[in-house]
């Protein structure tokens, strides 16, 4: 049954690490300001280089295709 737990282990021993019970209330209450706000929308530069991409896979397709067929 230990095994499941990881009593006793090696690397994998879990009996000497602090439970849940070490943190403090005051730890759960704080919020993080510095965090930014993720908005429903992608950055502009993110749908830039999307665009890029279909745009020269097809162009890779287009002329792998041409290739082929020539």
């Amino acid at each position: 049954m230990g095994e499941g737990f990881g009593l006793g282990d090696g690397q994998y021993d879990l009996s000497g690490t602090p439970g849940l019970a070490d943190s403090r209330a005051s730890d759960a209450r704080q919020t993080h300001r510095d965090r930014l706000s993720i908005g429903r929308w992608p950055s502009a530069g993110t749908v830039v280089r999307v665009w890029l991409l279909a745009f020269l896979a097809i162009v890779v397709i287009a002329w792998t295709l041409t290739a082929i067929t020539g």
